[in-house]
């Protein structure tokens, strides 16, 4: 979930690559943070919302919880 630090952030075929994991294994975080719009989709990619960076930490730890 480092990539949520660059401001290009991620696509769920990048996420596959790294992982070895489908874009479902973030799930409910990911659900959870886009719908708090700290965590956006835009052009295939996801990445952090400028309220999203201003809670980075908060944003890392919901993907820790699951």
């Amino acid at each position: 979930m480092n990539q949520l630090r660059l401001k290009q952030g991620f696509t769920a075929e990048q996420f596959q690559a790294m992982t070895g994991l489908t874009i479902s294994a973030l799930e409910p975080a990911l659900s959870v943070c886009l719908k708090q719009q700290l965590i956006q989709f835009d052009d295939w990619h996801y990445f952090c919302s400028d309220t999203g960076w201003y809670f980075l930490d908060s944003v890392l730890q919901e993907f820790m919880a699951g």
